[in-house]
C-alpha cells in the first residue's frame, strides 16, 4: 500500500490516524507507519481499507489510479471477489504473479461454470 493514498483518503474523510485505527482494528501506530511507507500492511488490513474507503486494493497499492469503486464495477468485482476465493483456497500464492498453468486452470473453471449456467437458462 502507498502511504500518501492511504493519507489522501483518509484525510477526505476528516479521519485522524486514531480514527482509521480504531475502525480497521489496529494500532494508530501501525497507520503512521503505513503512511510513512514504513511498513506495508497484511492482505487482511489492506482488504478492511480497500472495502472502508470503497476503493481497489489496486488504488491502494498505487497500481493503478482509477479511484473508480469496485462496487460501482460489477465486473470488477466479480474478478476480485474470484481472486480473493482462490487465494483463500491456497489456488493462488501470489496474485501478482499467476503462472500460466494456475491462469489456465482459471479460465477453464469459468468457462465451465459459463457453460452450466447458460444451460440452466436455456432450459
Amino acid at each position: 500500500m502507498k502511504g500518501e493514498i492511504i493519507r489522501k483518503l483518509r484525510t477526505e474523510k476528516s479521519l485522524t490516524q486514531n480514527d482509521l485505527a480504531k475502525i480497521l482494528e489496529v494500532s494508530a501506530s501501525s497507520i503512521a507507519m503505513l503512511e510513512s511507507n514504513k511498513r506495508s500492511g497484511n492482505r487482511d488490513v489492506e482488504t478492511k481499507m480497500a472495502n472502508f474507503f470503497k476503493v481497489s486494493r489496486d488504488y491502494l497499492a498505487g497500481a493503478t489510479t482509477d479511484e473508480n469503486t469496485i462496487e460501482n464495477n460489477p465486473k470488477r468485482k466479480l474478478v476480485s471477489e474470484l481472486l480473493e476465493s482462490l487465494l483463500d483456497a491456497g489456488m493462488i500464492k501470489d496474485i501478482n504473479n499467476i503462472d500460466k498453468d494456475t491462469e489456465k486452470m482459471i479460465m477453464d473453471m469459468v468457462r465451465t461454470e459459463m457453460a452450466i449456467i447458460k444451460a440452466r437458462k436455456d432450459k
